[in-house]
């Protein structure tokens, strides 16, 4: 049974959208943590501040704007409640400006914008939910929205699961054919650098040309661009930015600002470099999948490798030696 607070919050969105779903939803989510879901009467304005603080805590509020987002949301969803007499607003007779800034400085949050690199952490995540996103197939969908972000995702998935495996720029990943690979998948040639694929994404990769193959009734040829071939056309860059924040967003899994409609995907790859860096890979090798000079490579990502917390125990040793068996991406 839904609580008190769910139901309101679910009230508000019938009446006002969904625009500011995302903050809403953390605030509810904190609202469980805290066990006040049922008692809207002692909520107060120190509770919004210690939320921030929890979703700054765990990396989900990092920066102003997202912070100025997140109280923005829960001043909407209270001026709500007191227009409909369910609570009162808790955002009354206080300086608002005073207040965000006393939040930010109790928070110690930045000023600063986009970050360039992910942890694995959210790696894993952003790998977990487009997992989730693909579980149904385009037939299970009976909206046409449901289907269009299918194949969004699609693509998104492949991308990254590629890059993460060939951290190469993104106009080489996009230009993949159907040449590059192997005819069992079990490689991709990158940058003149033959790369083994895990058997999940050789398993993404064959789902998605057999479901492409359906729907266009004809086999990719050794030149299609095999993205193109799978989303059923042309694609921009553009538009893969677009479609990823909108599901960064979706899911809150990044702390992006509410006005932001596009978030570069060159973090994934500047990710994948900085993790093969502190595994202390060698930089030419670096470089030829990277396609990144390897002066260009030192002065970004060996000026402060000191500075990275990479710490390895020896199940990581032992996993990692394993990894390198010519069998291992069979399994």
């Amino acid at each position: 049974m839904e609580s008190i607070m769910e139901q309101y919050r679910d009230d508000y969105y019938c009446n006002f959208g969904t625009k500011y779903e995302n903050h809403v939803n953390k605030f509810i989510e904190y609202l469980r943590r805290i066990n006040k879901l049922n008692t809207p009467a002692k909520i107060d304005l120190s509770d919004v501040k210690d939320c921030v603080k929890y979703y700054a805590d765990i990396g989900k509020i990092n920066y102003r704007a997202s912070m100025d987002s997140h109280i923005v949301s829960v001043k909407s969803f209270y001026e709500y409640l007191r227009e409909h007499g369910k609570a009162n607003d808790i955002f009354t007779q206080m300086n608002y400006e005073n207040y965000k800034n006393e939040i930010f400085d109790y928070c110690n949050l930045e000023e600063g914008s986009e970050r360039e690199i992910f942890s694995p952490e959210t790696i894993k995540e952003i790998l977990t939910k487009l997992d989730f996103d693909l579980e149904k197939s385009p037939e299970q969908l009976t909206k046409k929205r449901e289907t269009e972000r299918f194949y969004q995702r699609q693509i998104l998935r492949l991308y990254i699961k590629l890059t993460l495996i060939a951290p190469a720029k993104k106009s080489v990943i996009c230009n993949l054919s159907l040449g590059d690979f192997s005819e069992d998948f079990r490689t991709v040639i990158v940058n003149k650098t033959t790369i083994r694929i895990p058997n999940s994404l050789r398993s993404n990769l064959l789902v998605s040309i057999n479901l492409a193959q359906e729907v266009r009734k004809d086999r990719p040829k050794r030149n299609d661009k095999i993205l193109n071939y799978i989303f059923k056309g042309n694609f921009t860059n553009m538009a893969l930015n677009r479609w990823f924040c909108t599901f960064l967003k979706e899911y809150g899994i990044l702390d992006i600002d509410g006005t932001k409609y596009s978030y570069e995907l060159e973090p994934i790859m500047k990710s994948a470099i900085k993790f093969m860096v502190e595994r202390m890979v060698s930089p030419a090798a670096i470089s030829k999948i990277s396609g990144i000079k390897i002066a260009a490579l030192e002065s970004t990502y060996y000026t402060n490798i000191e500075n990275y917390s990479y710490t390895e125990t020896i199940d990581d040793t032992i996993n990692w030696e394993i990894a390198k068996n010519d069998y291992y991406n069979y399994i």
